[in-house]
């Protein structure tokens, strides 16, 4: 009955010792975090974990769970005219937007580019007989009026 005992040994050593080595020693690369690796020695198979306050928003934070690491994606008064923003949900950070035909002379515009908002600036002296002037008002400009008769 002694062989049989040793060869039943054998046999049991052999299936529990591979498991015994294995779990003393990891093999990085293996796609498994085993108990002596971490993100540090072993980036392959472990994920870095994430810390709150380390100002870097990772993967499995967001504005709510850290908001010191992720700020918000967009608010009203950040100084930035963002796409879910307008002149009238978000004045503070929208400027108005400005067009010809609005009854308000903008600075990119002027009396030539849209006369409907801004009026001609006019004076004496110009060289142009204007609306407003006549050969009494502003001789230099306007030539007198000659009648036949």
């Amino acid at each position: 009955m002694r062989p049989l005992f040793v060869f039943a040994l054998a046999g049991l050593c052999s299936l529990l010792l591979p498991s015994v080595a294995a779990a003393q020693y990891s093999t990085c690369g293996d796609a498994l975090c085993d108990w002596d690796e971490d993100e540090w020695s072993c980036p392959s198979d472990c994920a870095p974990t994430s810390t709150c306050g380390d100002w870097t928003c990772d993967a499995d934070e967001d504005e709510w769970s850290c908001p010191r690491d992720c700020a918000p994606t967009t608010y009203c008064g950040d100084a930035m005219c963002d796409a879910d923003e307008d002149e009238w949900s978000c004045p503070s950070d929208c400027a108005p937007t400005t067009y010809c035909g609005d009854a308000m002379c903008d600075a990119d515009e002027d009396e030539w580019s849209c006369p409907s908002d801004c009026a001609p600036t006019s004076y004496c002296g110009d060289a142009m007989c204007d609306w407003d002037e006549d050969e009494w008002s502003c001789p230099s400009d306007c030539a007198p009026t000659t009648y036949c008769g």
